[in-house]
């Protein structure tokens, strides 16, 4: 589901629907051996003889703009297509925020901490500037144990480990929360 285009100015970075015309441009960041190890870095564990398809990737799009329990954007810098950051909502879960800066020429600009920053805000609040978008006073995310990009980004944003990490599907995630927003 997507329901408004998000824009930090002062970064030259949007949040806008996603397009069919991005499966090209997703395609080639989830091919060959660098795109395999950006799908495990997420937490894909994918079969030794997975390989990416156009048609997958453009069924993937199109399942973002109908899920009912997701709000997906597709990241842009400078009117380039970078990323993706989305919102979980499924039921009886906390709502959760994702990211994937699949472009490698922009990693350790800031703009995971932007994007991410951007997305928790605008779920935290309505148009108005009022609090609770959505029924939820906390959100929560996991990410690997082995990606401190990503995990640095969290605890800027205010994210606190819980629980203890666990395994699942071949790798050890944290889970991390986020009860207050400043």
């Amino acid at each position: 589901m997507f329901v408004q285009e998000i824009k930090i100015p002062e970064q030259n970075i949007a949040l806008i629907s996603p397009k069919a015309e991005h499966a090209e441009i997703s395609f080639k960041w989830v091919s060959g051996s660098k795109g395999r190890q950006l799908l495990a870095k997420m937490g894909n564990n994918l079969p030794s003889n997975w390989e990416a398809s156009l048609k997958e990737e453009q069924q993937r799009i199109n399942d973002f703009l109908i899920k009912e329990d997701e709000i997906n954007w597709t990241i842009t810098f400078h009117d380039k297509v970078i990323g993706a950051v989305w919102l979980d909502l499924r039921e009886g879960h906390l709502a959760g925020p994702h990211i994937m800066i699949a472009e490698e020429s922009v990693h350790g600009k800031g703009i995971a901490t932007k994007v991410l920053k951007a997305v928790c805000g605008w779920a935290f609040t309505t148009k108005t500037g009022e609090l609770k978008r959505f029924n939820y006073n906390k959100l929560i995310t996991r990410c690997r144990v082995d990606n401190p990009p990503i995990i640095r980004v969290l605890q800027r944003l205010g994210f606190k480990p819980v629980d203890v990490t666990y395994d699942e599907d071949g790798f050890t995630w944290q889970n991390y929360l986020l009860e207050h927003w400043h």
